[in-house]
């Protein structure tokens, strides 16, 4: 027999993380689903630091400023995209995460 439930956690209304319980048979799985907007920025991250260590090692430091700065504004409009998102429809937010 399974279950699931989704509940906010934390010890203040603007210090919540939202988590998602879910019953196996053999075990509790318990999800943190906050971390679906911001782990693609530390892929993002990983990626730009590369990307700058390879330039400045070509010693091409506007290449590597380029491609910091490149990275800062995608990882900002990703940002607030997603802030958007959980101001703006956190029931559509929810709901996607209940069906699945």
């Amino acid at each position: 027999m399974g279950g699931r439930i989704v509940i906010p956690l934390g010890e203040s209304m603007y210090g919540q993380a939202m988590y998602r319980f879910t019953k196996l048979p053999e075990a509790l799985q318990v999800e943190n689903l906050g971390g679906f907007a911001f782990v693609p920025l530390i892929g993002l991250s990983i990626a730009v630091s590369t990307l700058v260590g390879q330039k400045l090692g070509e010693n091409r430091p506007q290449l590597a400023a380029r491609a910091a700065w490149t990275a800062l504004t995608i990882g900002l409009f990703y940002t607030a995209f997603f802030a958007l998102l959980y101001i703006g429809v956190p029931s559509w937010l929810l709901l996607r995460v209940l069906a699945g």
